[in-house]
């Protein structure tokens, strides 16, 4: 009887900074801030990434609380429902 051996090909989703996301397209992925513009593009072969990730710094600029305010008056519009009073 002859045994079977199976391997694992690829590599296991890193481990991100906090306020990170990452989107995988093949042996590539992206990761990026939530919000900042800091963007890092990782390869991987065979079972290991390899480029670098850094942490998402929150910078205290006037233009981050400007958009970050922006994202969330975003979301707070798309999660609203509208109410209909009936007569």
């Amino acid at each position: 009887m002859k045994a079977v051996v199976c391997a694992a090909v690829g590599c296991a989703d890193p481990v991100l900074p906090r306020g990170a996301w990452m989107k995988r397209d093949g042996d590539k992925a992206t990761v990026a801030c939530n919000f900042t513009t800091q963007t890092w593009h990782i390869v991987c072969q065979q079972d290991s990434w390899f480029g670098s990730i850094d942490n998402c710094t929150v910078g205290t600029s006037r233009t981050h609380r400007c958009c970050q305010r922006s994202i969330v008056q975003k979301i707070n519009k798309l999660i609203s429902v509208p109410m209909r009073l009936s007569d």
